[in-house]
């Protein structure tokens, strides 16, 4: 008979470390195209009109007002969270992150988290003066109102992904095993009570018949008693 085989622990959460990888290398695609000027020419930015500082900053504003950067960097979040959620939970063991799995969702919600502190750390330059941002999109004239949203996703993305990120760093005395099952406790003996020996077993009853003993005579009979 062939042994039947099974599958390893973690296989299915090859494909939520996938999903959640897939948003994350979006985001940075997105904003390294963006931020790299290949996208100057579709976004109306030309790098005569514009000092290197102000291209910088409208670069900046385009990425967060223009393209699909924010969307994606909040698609990052839920599942990172999903896949931290489960390896705390411990179950079901087919889609907890394990061995190099769990190693590749931890790249990937470090990967989220440098994403929202990347973002965190352009707005806290946009907002000092380090980058100066001359236009944007919108119904209004407040830079607050247009990059608040952004810049929350961005903080939200920060933190839950270094959450995530530590609670999937693989340990040593973390990982998935089988609890051993308890060994059952040996019955205590019985006091012994006091010995008592066998009775004997009773000895067969032997049934001898007189015809062959001879009879005495009267005369034997009264000596006998004379004797006695």
């Amino acid at each position: 008979m062939s042994r039947r085989r099974t599958l390893p622990p973690g296989w299915g959460a090859w494909f939520l470390v996938a999903a959640a990888a897939a948003p994350t290398a979006a985001t940075a695609r997105s904003a390294w195209t963006v931020m790299g000027g290949s996208l100057d020419q579709v976004f109306g930015l030309d790098q005569s009109t514009y000092p290197d500082g102000a291209l910088l900053g409208n670069r900046w504003s385009v990425m967060w007002t223009q393209s699909a950067t924010p969307s994606l960097l909040s698609a990052t979040v839920l599942p990172v969270v999903v896949l931290a959620g489960l390896v705390l939970a411990g179950r079901p063991r087919a889609v907890v992150p394990a061995g190099r799995g769990r190693v590749l969702a931890t790249v990937v919600a470090a990967a989220t988290a440098l994403l929202g502190l990347g973002g965190i750390v352009g707005f806290l330059a946009q907002a000092s003066g380090l980058l100066t941002v001359t236009q944007w999109s919108g119904f209004t004239s407040s830079q607050l109102d247009v990059f608040a949203p952004p810049a929350v996703a961005s903080l939200v993305a920060a933190v839950l992904g270094g959450v995530a990120t530590g609670v999937l760093w693989p340990r040593a005395d973390l990982e998935e095993t089988a609890e051993p099952e308890p060994e059952p406790e040996p019955e205590a003996d019985p006091e012994p009570g006091p010995v008592v020996d066998p009775e004997p077993e009773p000895e067969p009853l032997v049934t001898v018949s007189a015809r062959g003993f001879p009879t005495p005579s009267a005369a034997e009979v009264q000596r006998y008693r004379r004797d006695l």
